[in-house]
């Protein structure tokens, strides 16, 4: 399999969708629409679909009401749109997620279909970026707005998979995108990565840690440093938050009888939570717990930014402290 960075990954699936649908379109805002692999072979979306089918980018207007709005518009009369936002900017587009896409199928009976896919390019943290540029966990917004599915591809395979998937939803879905790994070896062929389905990492028989997104380079690393500690961590990567698969996380949980989950996103309203009670409800008897960003706004000094992110270290504190208690 040829080795590709994830923006090609995601090009190429995108690609592969527009050239198989014409209808299909594509909004963006601050995001190229060419990508390049080791091997040189490129991806030109705009000198192939031409600007019609490919909106604006830096030459059009930065405006998200009108990005998301036309897209929108677009799907809901027949079409099929892929919109692409910057996470701190996609808060103006909210109106039209929460009281449009999420609620049409079902304010026409089920006779409208609504198939975009907004994809959010994720912030997430590192040292040096601050306040407005330094957001995550963001993507619990769109899990509370009824009728959004959400998915947050954490490796290039999934990136790819994830991105065939929501292009053939006939549902609106938000792709919730950070910056994890950098390349893999990865098919050039389409494939789908089930939404709604858990992967599980690596099994183990001592502790469950569940993460998603962003937290997923730090979770791997301290699962590693557990082993040779003789602690063994069953390692899941939620990967789509809705819908949820509750069954995988529980049924684990059900085993190793603890569940550290792990998330960049800050402490409240955090759909760790969400993954802490589902087990709560389905009566398994197990120790819990949340290892999340505090509820402060990103410092930009990086020591104060390291001390406040769940780091691999941090995370093998709490799960020794759970197995010992």
């Amino acid at each position: 399999m040829p080795v590709m960075g994830k923006r090609f990954a995601q090009l190429q699936a995108l690609q592969y969708e527009m050239q198989k649908n014409p209808t299909l379109v594509y909004q963006r805002e601050f995001s190229a629409c060419t990508a390049m692999r080791p091997d040189g072979k490129a991806i030109d979306l705009l000198a192939e679909f031409g600007w019609l089918r490919l909106g604006s980018y830096r030459e059009g207007p930065i405006d998200e009401h009108w990005l998301h709005g036309s897209a929108a518009g677009y799907a809901v009369s027949g079409g099929r749109s892929i919109v692409n936002l910057p996470s701190m900017t996609t808060r103006y587009a909210t109106e039209y997620i929460f009281n449009q896409d999420g609620k049409m199928r079902s304010m026409s009976g089920g006779q409208l279909a609504f198939p975009i896919t907004i994809w959010i390019e994720g912030a997430g943290r590192s040292p040096g970026m601050s306040g407005q540029h330094a957001d995550d966990g963001c993507e619990i917004n769109y899990v509370i707005m009824p009728g959004i599915k959400v998915v947050c591809p954490s490796t290039v395979y999934d990136a790819k998979g994830l991105m065939h998937a929501c292009l053939r939803q006939d549902d609106p879905i938000v792709y919730f995108d950070y910056t994890v790994e950098a390349s893999a070896d990865v098919p050039d062929e389409p494939f789908e990565v089930p939404i709604g389905k858990c992967a599980v990492r690596q099994e183990g028989k001592n502790i469950t840690i569940a993460t998603w997104a962003s937290a997923n380079g730090e979770v791997a690393k301290a699962v590693a440093a557990l082993a040779k500690e003789g602690i063994s961590a069953e390692y899941i990567d939620i990967r789509t938050l809705k819908p949820y698969d509750k069954d995988t996380v529980n049924n684990s949980v059900a085993k190793t009888k603890a569940l550290l989950v792990v998330t960049h996103g800050h402490y409240a309203s955090n759909f760790a939570h969400q993954v802490v009670s589902e087990a709560v409800m389905a009566g398994i008897s197990f120790k819990g717990h949340v290892l999340a960003f505090p509820d402060a706004a990103a410092p930009a000094a990086a020591e104060m930014i390291t001390w406040m992110t769940p780091t691999a270290d941090r995370i093998v504190d709490a799960a020794e402290k759970m197995l010992k208690a």
